[in-house]
């Protein structure tokens, strides 16, 4: 209490103390044994002149009152027994600050603790790796460690696979990003784990984790990647786009040169048709790349009508037959039953037309058929060839922007990728069947 001598407090009345609580005044009168706490500010004890103290600033102190009587049972003492517990208040009081901004960085950085025995799974874990896991804060801990019902199957064995190396003493730590299934999804967490090695206890396995939610930085890199491959994508686009247009565009410009040139009237025939394939050629290629942009621009109209499927191939069959080389029928499948189905009546006639004109390249002899199958919640559409056929790894590419299986085959390589373009943009699923020497089937599914 910052005395010099005991005597500075002789004569001193404890009921007239500033700063105990009148409560506990009260049951001192009362000849009752009491305790409390108090935070005791010696600046009171000056101001009140109730004794003379070299203290200063406010101490926490706990007190315990007790009655003394003589052998006739009369009060004669009040015994207090005083505390100051000031430095363990103030190492309690950092505690809880470096708990509350721990807690505070926890939740900001979203990084988790935990410390457990891997063999009970005894011991504790703080909110945010509950929620990093995807776990309800508070489960006991033997529910999630080695069950992780949240993660990621292929992740999971990653874990469990840890941990028996860890028993075996084959491993002591792991670095590992993992997926974590939520109510808005799958997000990543990167987990470091690591065995307690100061633990002298055989008997205990101390594991000690720390997970952070990684999700932002997997989108931004995502982003990155994505921007990444549309910048190398528009480099290829413009490339091939000034070969492409370029290539008919020789032709044309040559051949009419060449047209002025000659007299001889079989040659200038000759020409004319080389110039006019040319310009089909281009016009095909302006048509495909205004359609590809409108496509995956999401400015496309799609317009549904009512399409008689039986009737639709049959005019398919009519309008597209002059196109066929000698040695090859373009027909329908004989069995196609009646249906109705609703659809753009242009994208389905493009969709048919692109991928008959791709079978008309490499058929030089037998049939391209038209067929669908109608399903459940489906309907699959196919032209079938007899045709050269294409090897696997020809077949990986063939819905590429650009891809020719065969360089010397004309056309832009756009076609079949619209195709794909479309199905997708419609939910749909596109593919191809196809074997060397025995020819091919593209197919296309819609949802009815």
């Amino acid at each position: 209490f910052g005395l010099k001598s005991k005597k500075d407090v002789l004569g001193v009345n404890i009921f007239e103390n500033p700063i105990v609580p009148e409560d506990v005044l009260e049951k001192m009168r009362k000849k009752k044994a009491v305790s409390f706490r108090l935070s005791y500010p010696f600046t009171k004890v000056v101001s009140s002149n109730y004794y003379p103290t070299r203290r200063a600033g406010t101490i926490d102190l706990l007190s315990k009152v007790c009655m003394l009587y003589d052998n006739k049972g009369e009060l004669i003492n009040y015994l207090f027994i005083n505390l100051d517990n000031t430095d363990k208040t103030i190492a309690y009081n950092r505690i809880e600050e470096f708990e509350y901004f721990f807690t505070l960085v926890s939740r900001f950085a979203k990084v988790g603790y935990a410390k457990y025995d891997l063999l009970t799974c005894d011991g504790y874990a703080i909110s945010q790796w509950y929620q990093n896991l995807g776990e309800k804060d508070g489960i006991p801990l033997p529910q999630i460690v080695g069950v992780y019902g949240a993660m990621h199957p292929d992740d999971r064995n990653i874990m469990l696979d840890f941990f028996e190396k860890v028993k075996k003493g084959l491993a002591t730590s792991i670095r590992q990003e993992l997926r974590v299934r939520t109510e808005d999804g799958w997000k990543w967490i990167r987990v470091n784990i690591m065995r307690n090695l100061q633990s002298n206890d055989p008997d205990k396995l101390e594991i000690i984790c720390v997970n952070y939610d990684i999700t932002e930085l997997k989108e931004t890199e995502q982003q990155r990647e994505k921007a990444e491959e549309l910048d190398r994508l528009k480099s290829a686009f413009l490339a091939n786009m000034s070969h492409e247009i370029r290539t008919p565009l020789n032709a044309i410009v040559g051949f009419s040169t060449l047209l002025v040139d000659t007299e001889d009237e079989e040659e200038q025939q000759q020409f004319v048709s080389i110039i006019q394939k040319n310009n089909e050629l281009l016009l095909q290629l302006i048509s495909d790349i205004l359609d590809l942009a409108k496509i995956e621009a999401n400015t496309i109209e799609f317009k549904p009508v009512e399409i008689n499927l039986k009737e639709f191939l049959e005019e398919i069959v009519r309008s597209m037959s002059i196109k066929v080389g000698e040695g090859v029928t373009l027909c329908c499948s004989p069995d196609l039953e009646p249906c109705v189905f609703t659809f753009d009546h242009i994208r389905m006639n493009q969709l048919f037309a692109n991928f008959i004109n791709n079978a008309i390249k490499y058929t030089e002899h037998g049939s391209i058929t038209l067929g669908y199958e109608i399903r459940p919640d489906e309907i699959e559409f196919t032209v079938t060839d007899t045709g050269v056929g294409m090897k696997e790894e020809v077949r990986a590419h063939v819905f590429d922007r650009f891809y020719k299986g065969n360089e010397f085959k004309q056309g832009t390589g756009l076609g079949l990728s619209i195709c794909k373009s479309i199905v997708e943009q419609m939910k749909g699923k596109i593919g191809v069947r196809s074997e060397i020497g025995k020819g091919s089937c593209f197919w296309f599914c819609l949802p009815r």
